[in-house]
């Protein structure tokens, strides 16, 4: 099984389109946010296409603090916000593996895919570069579970995307 990981979306909707569009181009991946995928652009309807989309959400601050306002999304939506894990475990391949949002999290046991400032990749951990805007690049990694392969992709788009149902 392998991974397509990914973070910060704000509710750019046209980064996630991408993002997917890229994942279907690369194979067999399931797609995972690692956190504020709201709080700026068209939150409800980058929740809804996640959602559909089966992308698993590990929960970051502004989806949990957008999840908490009555009101503010349709119920589908908070559903899926209040639904989104915590900080994740995996074990595969007798590896383990921390999926979180909190840029500060470490674990000596597991390999640690969190969001930050940049794109590094070691043998301990990944920190993801978050999406900017709604015209521009996401960092992404491709992480197969089962050999700990990792790679990291650049999405790149500078045009309207067509939108993915």
């Amino acid at each position: 099984m392998r991974l397509l990981l990914f973070a910060g979306l704000r509710g750019e909707r046209a980064a996630l389109e991408a993002i997917l569009q890229s994942a279907a181009r690369w194979g067999e991946c399931e797609p995972v946010c690692l956190g504020d995928a709201v709080g700026g652009g068209d939150e409800a309807g980058t929740l809804a296409l996640m959602r559909r989309k089966g992308v698993l959400l590990v929960a970051g601050p502004a989806d949990r603090a957008l999840a908490k306002q009555p009101g503010a999304l349709p119920a589908s939506e908070v559903a899926y916000l209040r639904a989104a894990s915590a900080p994740r475990r995996l074990v595969a391949g007798g590896k383990q593996f921390l999926l979180t949002w909190d840029p500060a999290a470490t674990d000596p046991r597991a390999f640690v895919v969190r969001p930050g400032p940049e794109t590094p990749v070691d043998e301990r951990g990944a920190t993801l570069a978050q999406v900017a805007s709604s015209r521009g690049e996401a960092a992404c990694l491709l992480l197969d579970l089962e050999s700990g392969a990792r790679e990291t992709r650049i999405v790149s788009w500078d045009a309207p995307i067509r939108h993915v149902e």
